[in-house]
């Protein structure tokens, strides 16, 4: 299995997850600004018909994830410099549902799904605020997407973003510092630095899930780790 992860993270956390799966290290693109340039869920999101992948990316990462023996959907708009065109691929797509700010989303994610299966929530940063343990657990760092899906009756885990690190911004993103592994919560950071948690650990194991940490220290914000 492939990971696509920020070449920039931690170096312990990039030793420990090559244990995991393979990694596709993302190096810093041109087309958005320093602090998220090597994010996956800026230039990636997992559907469930495939890969989604924005134009313009080297092309050894596309050989590599075809190599992989995924489905490689190319998208057709661009990422742009600034938010919202920052955005169109960070959405959240889990089986029969698509979350995110349906008025950015790249139709080549928004397309695979009926309109019964879109929830909209007006953060587009949805992928880096929001991770889904199955299609009814959920654990976000954004209170609008915690109470939209609390309002469709979701079981929804609200994390304070002020704990983690973003280098360049005050803070990051919960959903940034996660992937899903089989039935483990990847985690890059430990949730010992989680100091208002919530009940992390109980909520997981509700839901049917393990936590990994990638390596004990403050919760780093890579822009999701993307296991393909």
């Amino acid at each position: 299995m492939l990971v696509i992860a920020d070449g920039r993270m931690p170096d312990i956390a990039k030793i420990n997850l090559s244990q995991i799966a393979e990694p596709l290290w993302i190096a810093p693109q041109p087309a958005v600004y320093e602090s998220i340039a090597a994010h996956p869920d800026i230039f990636f999101c997992s559907t469930k018909a495939g890969l989604v992948t924005a134009p313009g990316l080297p092309a050894h990462y596309l050989t590599k994830l075809q190599n992989n023996k995924g489905t490689i959907i190319k998208g057709s708009l661009s990422v742009g410099s600034k938010y919202p065109q920052t955005a169109i691929y960070n959405a959240l797509a889990f089986d029969n549902l698509l979350i995110h700010n349906l008025k950015y989303t790249a139709p080549e994610i928004r397309n695979q799904y009926a309109e019964e299966q879109l929830i909209h929530v007006n953060q587009a940063y949805t992928r880096c605020n929001l991770i889904a343990l199955t299609d009814h657990y959920f654990i976000t760092s954004d209170i609008g997407v915690f109470t939209t899906l609390r309002d469709k009756s979701k079981e929804v885990l609200l994390i304070d973003p002020q704990q983690i690190i973003l280098p360049g911004h005050q803070h990051g993103f919960f959903g940034g510092c996660c992937g899903i592994f089989e039935k483990q919560l990847v985690i890059c950071g430990h949730i010992d630095f989680l100091t208002k948690n919530n009940g992390l650990q109980a909520f997981a194991e509700k839901a049917g899930f393990s936590i990994k940490s990638l390596y004990y220290g403050k919760l780093f914000d890579v822009g999701s780790l993307l296991f393909v």
